[in-house]
């Protein structure tokens, strides 16, 4: 595809998913492979909304999943990396669940005091003023209501586990792998791609 191309340009099928895919190694930010990040001191928070309508969510705990196996499993990834799933919100925002996170204090937290997010706590607003507050723990667990006080009141709720899924409904057509990333940039007047090779 040209730099100019925009979405009009595409055709929904498999063969143009083949033909965006071998660009892979320019655009995409997929490799579950964060060694280096790690190493350097990283910490990543993620998060997305259950209910968002423009990118699925299955594919953020896709990737989840494969950086879990690639980093050496569940408690080795969540010393340097915790997802966190929100219920019911849409994409970036909005939807019917409690959709503002304060995400940079608890990272700042982690990266400078060595203390890993167990929760954050989401909140709705309206009219300017908080009117639910819910927790949401690392993937997978799930907040489930305590059974004494208001639902509104996130102290009101506990991590437990999530409800039994069968990964195999869950179908992601991409994938998630290390080592297809390139480098572009003019070469002699002509813009040329090459594998990256490890990073320095």
């Amino acid at each position: 595809m040209r730099p100019s191309a925009s979405v009009l340009d595409l055709r929904y099928d498999s063969a143009t998913f083949q033909e965006v895919y071998q660009r892979a190694g320019i655009y995409d930010a997929s490799d579950p492979d964060l060694t280096a990040f790690r190493a350097a001191g990283g910490k990543l928070l993620l998060w997305h909304g259950w209910a968002d309508q423009a990118i699925s969510p299955y594919g953020t705990i896709a990737y989840y999943d494969a950086l879990t196996a690639r980093m050496g499993g569940t408690e080795a990834t969540r010393r340097f990396a915790r997802l966190f799933m929100l219920p019911g919100v849409a994409h970036c925002g909005a939807g019917q669940g409690p959709d503002a996170i304060d995400a940079l204090t608890p990272t700042l937290a982690w990266v400078e005091n060595g203390v890993a997010p167990g929760r954050l706590v989401a909140a709705m607003r309206q009219d300017d003023a908080v009117v639910r507050t819910r927790p949401v723990y690392p993937y997978p667990a799930v907040a489930r209501y305590d059974g004494s006080g208001s639902t509104d009141d996130a102290g009101n709720f506990a991590p437990a586990p999530p409800p039994v899924r069968h990964r195999d409904d869950i179908p992601w057509l991409g994938s998630f792998r290390s080592g297809y990333e390139q480098a572009c940039g003019w070469r002699e007047g002509v813009w040329t791609c090459a594998p990256a090779g490890p990073p320095d």
